[in-house]
Order: structure tokens, then sequence, then C-alpha cells
């Protein structure tokens, strides 16, 4: 950016539309690798009256699409609950791991390697689950582990509210699957939310940034209710709680995942 304006020979043009798109961008081979959240065609609404032509591509940085991946097998009907989930693992070559959340549940949720050499999604986790329209299920991958998180939208309730199913964590090497709770040790003992966990996996990092204050209250529900702290802990949690305030910089809280 130059005094407020997009400079136009840094701009890099899309081919279509992106639904929620995320990108992995190569600045030494100048190119672009995208997957996005592919619509069907909509009969209702006017604004997606035209489908998508891709689930993912790889173009330049003038806009011109190299391969593709076509949209076609793995639309999904227009709806804002669907995600896309896409990570880069480095590697020789680089394995990039894609997952697409269907809403509608209108297949099984399976987590795909893109080979860019050949430009094909090669399946490599599925899961096989009711066929409830409203079952999302979440599936990230870590160097060791397939993790699946799985949530029911309970409309009759509260068509906001996420019910939560299950979460299985799969070694990759044994086959052995369980069930997992995820606790943060380092802050006193809180248990992550699980959907919250993979949204916070990148590559073989867990990072979450808190606002001073959202820490601070964090920190003070885990002084007063957790009565197992040990003595060196909670004097650890309470100068932690104590050193935030209002105008500070947000904290960042950064997690090394196990790879061997």
């Amino acid at each position: 950016l130059s005094s407020g304006t997009f400079l136009p020979e840094e701009t890099i043009l899309l081919p279509e539309q992106c639904r929620f798109p995320i990108f992995y961008i190569d600045s030494k081979e100048k190119e672009l690798t995208v997957f996005h959240v592919p619509f069907h065609a909509s009969k209702i609404n006017t604004r997606y009256k035209e489908p998508n032509v891709n689930f993912g591509w790889v173009q330049d940085f003038k806009g011109n699409v190299l391969q593709a991946i076509p949209a076609e097998q793995y639309a999904v009907p227009v709806d804002f609950g669907s995600s896309v989930h896409f990570d880069m693992f480095q590697s020789d070559p680089p394995v990039f791991a894609v997952h697409l959340a269907d809403i509608r549940a209108t297949r099984n949720d399976t987590l795909y390697h893109y080979d860019k050499a050949r430009n094909e999604l090669i399946p490599r986790f599925t899961t096989n689950l009711p066929s409830d329209p409203l079952y999302l299920i979440n599936v990230v991958e870590s160097t060791l582990y397939y993790y699946a998180y799985g949530q029911k939208y309970t409309v009759e309730v509260n068509p906001e509210y996420l019910e939560k199913l299950w979460t299985i964590q799969v070694n990759k090497s044994t086959k052995e699957a369980r069930y997992i709770e995820v606790v943060n040790d380092y802050l006193g003992g809180i248990e992550f939310e699980f959907s919250f966990f993979l949204n916070h996996i990148d590559r073989e990092y867990f990072f979450k940034s808190y606002e001073p204050l959202e820490l601070k209250d964090l920190l003070e529900g885990v002084l007063q209710n957790n009565t197992s702290l040990s003595d060196k802990k909670r004097r650890e949690l309470t100068k932690l709680k104590d050193s935030l305030h209002e105008n500070d910089n947000n904290v960042l809280l950064i997690g090394k995942l196990k790879t061997k």
C-alpha cells in the first residue's frame, strides 16, 4: 500500500469469484495456489445463478490459470456455513492438505492431499457418519495424527447453537483411534473447545491470540476455580494476570506440535 491506495503492479487477479478462499503464495515461482468452497448454481439466490468453475487451482501472478481441479465433483449447495481448510506441510515436494467441510453433508467428509505435480486430489482420511444434513465435520492433520471433530446443529432449540458430538485422534502409523480432550496446562488446565483448537493449527504449530483483558479474565477464573494448582503455577499465573492491562498489545500463545 502507498498513501492508502493499491499498487496496480502488485494486484493479483483471480479467475472467478471465490467463497471463503485460502491462498498459498510461492513468491519464488511467482505462483498462487487457491482452494475455496465451490457452490452449485442456485435457483433461488440470483447472486449465485452461475456455478463455480473450479474447486482449486494454481495461477501465476498475472491471473493466468496454470492448472485446476474442476468444481463439479466437489461443489456444495449455496450455504455460508460450509468452509474449507487448506494447509501446507514443509517437505520435498511440499504436501498440501485440503478439507471441505460441507454443512449440508452431501458427501462423506474427506481430507485430501493435493498433488501439485499431477494436479490430483488424493483421499487420505474419510469420515462415515449418519446422513443427517445438520452434521458438520472438521478434519485436519498434523505430522503424526488426523483429527476429526463432529458438531450437530440443534435447530429445534436454537438455530445458532452447536452441540459438540465427539473429537477423535487417529495415529497415522498405527491407525489407533481415540476420543480426546485438549487441555491447556500452561494456563492452568483450561479445556480448549476442539473446534477452536482445530481452527488454530497451522502446519506444525498451534497458535492463539488473546486480547489482554480476555486473557486476564480467563486467568482470574483459573485462579479462583482451580484448587489443584501448585503454589509455583499459581504464582506464575498471578504474575501474568497482574501484568495485563487494557491498552496492551495482544498476547500470542504458540505451541509446537510433536513431529515424532
